[in-house]
């Protein structure tokens, strides 16, 4: 599918022909605008990669893990202690 076809569908101008079809559209629309703003932030897909990286170890950085059995608690230290060493 074209990408006029994929922002016509987005918008709702033309209908799908199938329910995987529309959800097929939604994913090439989401797909299309995330490639956007990438654009628009003048950002690679290697440098969104690293961002979205980046966000993920800051984001298990600051998890509360206390809640967690032992073994998964030693697993997380683990996995912190490695990105902190980065």
């Amino acid at each position: 599918m074209g990408r006029e076809k994929t922002k016509a569908r987005a918008k709702g101008k033309e209908k799908a022909t199938s329910s995987n079809s529309s959800v097929g559209t939604e994913r090439s629309a989401r797909s299309e605008e995330m490639m956007t703003q990438m654009t628009q932030l003048n950002l690679t897909p290697e440098r969104h990669m690293a961002e979205t990286v980046r966000l993920t170890e800051y984001s298990l950085l600051m998890q509360d893990v206390r809640h967690l059995d032992p073994e998964d608690q030693e697993a997380t230290r683990i996995m912190k202690a490695s990105i902190r060493k980065k």
